[in-house]
């Protein structure tokens, strides 16, 4: 299926906090590519949505320190940051170029890259380069660097391939039973199932219904 990016507020919110664990987009504060408030949150994180025209889903959320360093960067500044920022984007990435981090189409002849799931890290300039010896393969599943011009390489350590997804598994509890009837909706889309049997898994397994890569709520019956 396309990837259809999202148009209205309360999509972009919806997309912009599926780049996080759910305890970090419980509460961030979400912003749109213009820097745009769309949800007022915690000042510690900040997520934001797919880009425009991007072919696959791609929010990110990023601490104080990361927006700073993006901020800098793609105002043609030298990144002044003094500590080491760190950023999600757990639905991928889908990039234009990978030497050119400010491109919005890919260069004449090539494709989109993608990558899976992954975590980031900034540094600041007295940290040195670190990153000496690691590779720039998107593909593997490995850890990364990716260039930025006039800053330290950005750091990207996947935790799941290009083509993968993550699904957050609940620990269970003593309702984690699933009986006949039992009825889930997705947040997002708000696709609904519904259980025609009662699970017989034993009791201390857990169960995760999971749609839009986020876990499906309950439905009071």
């Amino acid at each position: 299926m396309p990837h259809q990016n999202p148009v209205s507020v309360e999509e972009k919110i919806a997309d912009a906090l599926r780049a996080a664990p759910p305890h970090i987009a419980a509460t961030a504060t979400v912003v749109d590519y213009d820097m745009t408030v769309l949800r007022e949150g915690s000042p510690e994180w900040t997520c934001m949505p797919t880009p425009p025209d991007t072919p696959w889903p791609a929010p990110m959320c990023g601490d104080q320190t990361t927006m700073q360093w993006f901020r800098d960067w793609f105002t043609g500044k030298t990144p002044t940051i003094d500590r080491i920022g760190i950023s999600y984007m757990l639905l991928g990435e889908a990039g234009a170029d990978f030497d050119h981090p400010e491109a919005t189409v890919p260069p004449e002849g090539k494709d989109w890259y993608r990558a899976g799931p992954h975590l980031m890290m900034v540094f600041p300039a007295s940290a040195g380069d670190l990153t000496t010896g690691i590779e720039h393969d998107t593909t593997t599943g490995m850890p990364y660097t990716r260039p930025f011009r006039g800053a330290q390489p950005l750091l990207v350590m996947p935790v799941a391939l290009p083509n993968q997804r993550l699904a957050w598994l609940p620990e269970p509890g003593p309702d984690d039973q699933r009986r006949t009837g039992d009825r889930y909706r997705c947040a997002h889309c708000g696709t609904t199932l519904v259980y025609e049997a009662a699970c017989s898994c034993a009791e201390h397994c857990s169960h995760a219904e999971i749609c839009c890569g986020a876990p499906m709520e309950k439905v009071a019956t």
